[in-house]
């Protein structure tokens, strides 16, 4: 009885993984990755109470989709730039971190 139920047991985490996989391999295929020249440019605001999150978000983002043109603009201007731009380089994340007033002659450029 007990291998019995050792065995279905195995069958299910098999059948699973199996249909994990066929998942994961069917998407990609389907979706395309984005590989023309597009720019993100991300506002933040009070960065800092939660860059260990962001920074993660954003190299999923790039590693996922290979955008390389990521721009951040931070408009709190009591956020320590030196700091936010240090943790981005440790997890290795090549994006440009701008602040406040250099992110709106940026931006003012992207329209011209």
């Amino acid at each position: 009885m007990l291998t019995f139920i050792l065995q279905v047991i195995g069958w299910i985490i098999f059948i699973y993984g199996f249909l994990s996989l066929s998942q994961d391999i069917l998407s990609e295929l389907t979706y395309n990755k984005i590989n023309h020249n597009m720019k993100i440019i991300v506002l933040a605001k009070n960065l800092e109470n939660d860059l260990e999150n962001f920074t993660r978000e954003l190299a999923n983002l790039k590693r996922r989709n290979g955008y390389k043109n990521i721009v951040l603009i931070d408009l709190e201007e009591k956020d320590n730039i030196k700091n936010i731009i240090k943790k981005f380089e440790n997890e290795e994340v090549n994006l440009k971190v701008l602040n406040k007033p250099d992110g709106e002659e940026y931006v003012a450029k992207c329209f011209d």
